[in-house]
């Protein structure tokens, strides 16, 4: 892994020296296919196994890049590589000192975040086709107060009834669902435009 401080960029923004842990030094801009960005965000996700497979399905389901902590958080190992299966070596990701103040940033850009978390509306009932960043939680305690307040908004997966004092889906599991729900209403769009 080289860690490299350089200039990301997608099609409608850019973020300026943010130390990046990747592979190789493509800039985010070459990895953008799509008219309107999707970043993923982990919030403090512990697991590497988790991280790798958030990233992994995150590339498939079309992100252009996603942001980790530098601190409180699982970061970029040999065992998220191996998990991501190969994919945190082409999906671009981003390490930065503060979350709150990255989703602040990704607003201020115009990108509609959203968090994972219990108690919100489920992604079929939303409009997930524009600029949007999806903030992941840690797997213990969610997303943090702090930044679930920042968010714009809050999705939840539906549960069956009674599931037997089990609360919530595994962090890679809900990532895959939610980023294939955006993909899915995304290639919808496409198709009617």
């Amino acid at each position: 892994v080289i860690l490299v401080v350089y200039s990301l960029k997608t099609n409608n923004f850019e973020i300026e020296y943010i130390e990046s842990e990747i592979g190789h030094s493509v800039l985010w801009e070459s990895h953008c296919h799509a008219q309107y960005e999707m970043i993923a965000v982990a919030d403090g996700v512990e697991d590497p196994h988790n991280l790798g497979a958030i990233i992994r399905t995150a590339l498939l389901c079309g992100a252009h890049g996603i942001i980790i902590p530098k601190r409180g958080g699982a970061g970029i190992t040999p065992t998220v590589s191996k998990s991501s299966a190969g994919a945190v070596s082409i999906l671009p990701v981003a390490r930065v000192a503060n979350i709150g103040q990255t989703v602040r940033w990704l607003k201020e850009q115009n990108v509609f975040v959203y968090c994972a978390q219990m108690g919100g509306v489920t992604p079929y009932k939303q409009d997930l086709t524009g600029p949007l960043a999806i903030v992941m939680g840690s797997e213990g305690r969610g997303v943090s107060p702090l930044v679930q307040k920042l968010c714009d908004g809050t999705l939840s997966l539906p549960m069956a009834a009674d599931c037997g004092g089990v609360d919530s889906f595994n962090v890679s599991v809900a990532a895959g669902m939610l980023l294939y729900e955006i993909d899915r209403q995304r290639a919808l769009r496409a198709e009617k435009e």
